[in-house]
Formats: C-alpha cells, structure tokens, sequence
C-alpha cells in the first residue's frame, strides 16, 4: 500500500481499475459460496443458528452486509447469469437485494435483464412498477 503514493496518476488508475476488477470477482466467489453454504445448511453444521447469524458472527459482516449477500445468493440459485451481470458491473448487491422478495424462477430473466445497466433513479421507478403488478 505504501507503494501507492509514489506512482504516478495513470498507474494509479490502472491498478484501481485492476482492484475493481478483483473485487466484483471475489464477490461472485463469495455469493456463489454463500448459495451452497445455505443449500447444505452448512452454517448449521458450524453451529449457528442461521446463515446470517453465521456471517455477522463468524466473518464480522455488518446486518446490511450481510443481507444483501444473502439475498443475492438466492437470486443466483434462481437464476445463475446473474453472477455474469454482477462481475461485469451490469448490477449491484443492492439491487439484486431488493428484488429478492418478488424474483420467481419464471420472472427472473425478465427481471433481471430489466434492472441491467440502471441507476439509482431508474431502478427506483422500476421497483415502483414492480411493486404495482404485485397487488
């Protein structure tokens, strides 16, 4: 880390760059993960009561962090591209969180692929949308 500070601007980015790019891996690797943890009840077997006591308590995750990683890994036994959007940037824990509640093995690739690319603003009104076809 120390290193850093005596790089110049564009290395700089191109590391951030390679740093992001590591990043979105490791999520991937640990949503995957965390699927078949919570397919075979593993957290169980390790003694906690559920998978998300289990990564607040074992691997020091906040609630919300913990959370969305949870919700994210059922996305992902519903609907496994969704590992592939993620790593290259096309959607975000958050998002894949907040549609956790509503995504079916029939919705999920219209789902999915309607959230891809989005901002906050644009995800926000599609949630709305979402919320309306529900009632």
């Amino acid at each position: 880390m120390n290193q850093i500070t005596k790089i110049n601007n564009n290395e700089l980015l191109t590391h951030f760059s390679l740093a992001v790019l590591k990043e979105r891996e490791a999520i991937c690797e640990v949503i995957s993960d965390l699927s078949h943890i919570w397919e075979r009840k593993l957290y169980a077997e390790e003694g906690y009561s559920s998978l998300f006591n289990f990564l607040i308590e074992k691997y020091l995750y906040s609630k919300s962090a913990a959370y969305r990683r949870i919700q994210a890994a059922k996305v992902f036994l519903l609907f496994p591209k969704v590992l592939e959007y993620l790593n290259q940037g096309r959607t975000n824990l958050v998002s894949l969180s907040q549609i956790e509640s509503v995504v079916t093995k029939e919705n999920a690739q219209k789902l999915i692929e309607d959230i891809l690319n989005k901002n906050k603003e644009e995800f926000e009104y599609l949630k709305g949308l979402i919320k309306k076809e529900e009632v």
